[in-house]
């Protein structure tokens, strides 16, 4: 993410905060030391939807994560838009522009630094999916997660998509199915917004 937002251009940064992603733009994090991000994710109580740091209880809910990254906090729920077997509209016009059955985090990385120019849904697409692929969900060798596009059509208002409750769903599945003592068994969930959430009060 931090690649991807730090060449923004001004008309690219007007539309990521018209998403209500404007405390993206100045975010510094590049990386999580493994041993910081397993205590963190061993300490993180999915039912409770809190990290237990022994001296204090940190929320990780809809509100925190508002606080922390400025994202949306109400409006649609994505999983109540109807999921469509393939993309349509906007979301199928966005997968073309990528070749193979795939698309990766650097090739997103460069159709943004590319189309600087570009502020219309293409842009939209390419951040939310740079988004959710390196903050929220990660995939095996780089690839984007593409789910969310499943349920985008034509006249779906990206910018009230309640992106806290996506967020919450998917932190709590996430470590649901890791396994702490599985050396093969590894959390893809939304380590990042964990670990800076801990950070704020270690």
């Amino acid at each position: 993410m931090y690649l991807g937002v730090r060449e923004l251009s001004k008309k690219q940064q007007d539309v990521v905060r018209s998403l209500g992603f404007g405390k993206i733009i100045s975010f510094q994090v590049n990386g999580i030391p493994s041993k910081l991000g397993d205590f963190i994710v061993d300490n993180f109580d999915p039912k409770e939807m809190a990290i237990n740091l022994g001296f204090d209880i940190i929320k990780v809910d809809g509100d925190s994560i508002h606080q922390l990254l400025g994202v949306p906090n109400g409006g649609i729920i994505l999983e109540t838009l109807e999921y469509k077997n393939n993309f349509i509209g906007h979301a199928k016009s966005w997968k073309d522009m990528y070749e193979g059955s795939y698309v990766t985090i650097s090739q997103v990385v460069s159709q943004i630094h590319d189309n600087g120019d570009d502020d219309g849904i293409m842009f939209k697409l390419d951040f939310l999916t740079l988004f959710i692929t390196t903050i929220v969900e990660a995939q095996d060798q780089g690839k984007c997660k593409l789910e969310f596009l499943h349920h985008i059509k034509v006249d779906t208002d990206l910018s009230d998509i309640n992106r806290c409750s996506y967020i919450t769903r998917l932190i709590k599945n996430y470590k649901n199915r890791w396994k702490r003592c599985d050396k093969n068994s590894y959390f893809t969930g939304a380590l990042t917004i964990l670990v800076v959430s801990a950070d704020l009060y270690i």
